[in-house]
């Protein structure tokens, strides 16, 4: 039998915030469909059952809010998101409307129910937040049991559900923080009613129209929280690892990109104004993550990496000074570059972007000799062995989700890794030492989940590595790149990033251009949609499950190539039929440009 995701079919995202206390200071995050996985510590040991600890989303979704590792709260607003059903319905129950009905910790008076273990659940939710208590009269479903914690009852089939899982209910759901409700929605058109009660860590709906294994499913909180984030997709692979080494990388990487500005310079002047706090708040009247100078700013780490990315580009517009742009940037236009302070932050702020251009940036050609095929002498230092191999593998699947790997990257046949500066994962390295030689994988990259840093060339190797090279401890080495491919080279792309290749569907002519443009306006409406999104302009759409509303896919077939706009998208309970049926679905008129017919195939490219 088969049944709906847990976490989804793969990693869609990795990303990083602070964690003060922990060794490392960084929060690891891996996003799935379904929701989040934290790595809080990396220098925990991973094979405790809570070394990887599922993300309250749906609590911050509720409340608007966004929890810091240490606890703390920054305000956002609630999402305007469709908890479940079709994106483009009219007036959908939203966690908007759900948050209202929801035990928050933000919450003075939080919403408290009564144990009512066995009675039936009629009560609906509408989309203005009311609740009709005996507003579907013929549900047979009961209530399951009640939970102390939060005091709200918990849906029989959603008591069966955790009760099926592999992990404890409180590690998979967390406690509930709704009542279970019915709501009126649409599930690919159809007007039904479906069963949703949010829990710390996910929402569970329950459609009965479904087939068996999947009338319950876990909405798909992951996917909302980004939306709700404004947490897009970065393809180059260079800024795509800035983004995961920095605390908020993506909100930096994302605030540079708009602004038009160095998101190296960006990351290196929060790594030295709040060192990743987006709580920060300084003696000197520096506030934020990129330590704005003005008291009254967001502390959202988004409104507040837009807000220094806008000042940054301002400054940069009169001079290209790196050093009187910090100057300026940290004490306003009539900075006085010889004065204490100003000195201390431009030195900490040059010292912060020469460490991240050594540890992720193209390195000089003079430190690349190892890419001539000409053996180079390192020392070769063990990583600890915590880092076990399956640690190392899941390293290189983080890094593959969002094109950080070489490509062609796979697992080690022979489970010998190794991590250097100047080289991306997916590498390979041939090692000498102690007149032994072997071949390891690049696994990550220095100083990435507790990794050392590494330091004067050093190359980390892992405890299977150091095991065939007879090593114990640190030793020196002569190392060769196999392949003689230069580190961190862009490999050319005729079309741009392929995404796949095989039979396309189309909606039929019926959902014309206006319809089209009206649903991609819909996405929007509720953060849907990338930021900067417009109607495409020769009405011709498409639709792929790894694509948001706004971004555009180049095609081609028939010796014809077109562009298209992503504009409606696939349903969670349809995406595995989906992908295993088709590489893209169009328009009609798109179909028509590319002079398909029903026995087809379309390769597929993302315009970057």
């Amino acid at each position: 039998m088969t049944r709906g995701w847990v976490w989804g079919p793969s990693i869609t995202a990795v990303g990083v915030d602070d964690a003060p206390g922990t060794d490392g200071a960084l929060r690891r995050q891996v996003y799935f469909d379904k929701g989040r996985l934290d790595v809080v510590d990396p220098a925990a040991d991973p094979a405790q059952p809570w070394f990887a600890v599922g993300a309250q989303l749906v609590t911050e979704l509720l409340s608007g809010a966004i929890q810091t590792a240490d606890g703390q709260w920054i305000e956002r607003g609630p999402a305007n998101i469709p908890v479940v059903g079709d994106v483009g319905q009219p007036d959908p129950v939203t966690y908007a409307t759900l948050g209202t009905l929801s035990r928050l910790p933000t919450d003075e008076s939080p919403v408290l129910a009564d144990d009512a273990t066995g009675t039936t659940v009629t009560a609906v939710l509408h989309a203005d937040g009311t609740v009709t208590a005996d507003g579907l009269p013929s549900s047979a479903i009961s209530i399951g049991r009640f939970d102390e914690q939060t005091r709200h009852n918990i849906a029989q089939p959603f008591v069966e559900w955790e009760a099926s899982q592999p992990y404890s209910a409180l590690y998979v759901l967390g406690h509930p923080l709704s009542e279970p409700y019915w709501v009126q929605t649409e599930v690919a058109g159809v007007a039904q009613h479906v069963l949703l009660q949010a829990f710390e860590r996910r929402v569970l709906s329950y459609t009965p129209a479904n087939p068996e294994g999947w009338r319950t499913e876990s909405g798909n909180a992951g996917q909302h929280y980004r939306i709700w984030r404004d947490l897009g997709a970065i393809s180059d692979s260079q800024v795509a690892a800035l983004a995961v080494s920095v605390p908020y990388g993506d909100e930096i990487v994302q605030a540079a990109a708009e602004a038009g500005v160095d998101p190296w310079l960006m990351a290196a002047i929060s790594t030295t104004a709040s060192d990743g706090n987006p709580l920060m708040a300084s003696d000197d009247g520096h506030v934020g993550l990129l330590g704005i100078r003005w008291s009254d700013v967001p502390r959202d780490p988004q409104a507040n990496a837009r807000i220094g990315a806008a000042e940054l580009a301002r400054i940069s517009a009169t001079t290209d000074d790196t050093a009187l742009i910090l100057a300026r940037y940290y004490a306003g236009d009539d900075a006085d570059p010889s004065a204490t302070d100003v000195a201390a932050f431009v030195g900490a702020a040059t010292a912060a972007l020469s460490d991240l251009h050594a540890r992720l940036s193209i390195p000089a050609a003079a430190d690349t000799a190892a890419a001539s095929g000409e053996p180079v002498n390192a020392p070769l230092v063990q990583i600890p062995a915590r880092f076990a191999s399956s640690w190392w593998t899941q390293s290189l699947s983080w890094y593959a989700s969002w094109s950080g790997t070489r490509p062609g990257a796979a697992a080690d046949p022979a489970d010998r890794w190794c991590v250097a500066p100047g080289y991306v994962p997916g590498d390979r390295l041939q090692l000498t030492a102690n007149g032994k030689t072997t071949d390891c994988t690049v696994g990550a990259t220095p100083g990435a989940a507790g990794l050392p840093a590494l330091t004067d060339g050093s190359i980390g190797i892992s405890a299977t590595t150091a095991a065939s090279l007879a090593l114990n401890g640190e030793a020196e080495g002569a190392v060769i790149e196999l392949g003689a491919q230069p580190a961190l080279q862009a490999q050319p792309e005729p079309a741009g990033r392929f995404v796949g290749e095989g039979a396309a569907a189309y909606y039929s002519a019926s959902y014309d251009r206006a319809w089209w443009d009206r649903t991609i306006g819909l996405h929007a409406s509720w953060g849907g949609a990338v930021s900067g999104w417009a109607v495409d302009p020769n009405g011709y759409y498409c639709v792929h499950p790894d694509f948001r509303p706004g971004q555009r896919l180049r095609l081609v077939a028939n010796g014809v190539t077109i562009e298209c706009t992503i504009g409606d998208s696939v349903q969670a309970a349809h995406q595995a039929q989906w992908r295993a049926k088709w590489a893209v679905e169009l328009s009609w008129d798109t179909f028509a440009a590319l002079g398909l017919d029903k026995k087809n195939v379309v390769q597929v490219f993302a315009v970057e």
